[in-house]
């Protein structure tokens, strides 16, 4: 084989591997192009799940801070130590009672008030 036979070959070598690497950017720049278009449709679709479920309640219920209170305070300045909610099993009832201790008692003997609080 002769130098030039061997120039030539490796010429043809060098067309057919440009020609790969040609191909090979061109599928990529393909596949690039696919995967943006669907990142973007994607992205679409969690911004409308995100403004449907915003209304909705957080699915993970967030803790009472005020679950351990023992004191009731009434508009009134009365302080309660002891509160006691009945609620009535009625469907239809809308009051319930509360019994508590009056904080002003008479003849040393804590009586008790009913309250039947408004409903709005």
């Amino acid at each position: 084989m002769s130098t030039e036979d061997m120039i030539r070959a490796l010429a043809m070598n060098m067309t057919t591997m440009q020609q790969s690497v040609t191909q090979f950017q061109e599928t990529t720049k393909s596949s690039i192009h696919n995967l943006e278009s669907q990142m973007s449709q994607i992205s679409n679709a969690v911004s409308r799940l995100e403004a449907r479920d915003s209304a909705k309640l957080p699915s993970q219920m967030e803790p009472n801070p005020r679950q351990q209170a023992h004191a009731v305070t009434l508009r009134s300045g009365k302080e309660l130590v002891m509160a006691k909610a009945k609620a009535k099993s009625h469907v239809g009832e809308e009051e319930e009672e509360i019994l508590m201790p009056s904080t002003n008692p008479q003849n040393e003997e804590e009586k008790e008030e009913e309250i039947t609080p408004q409903r709005k």
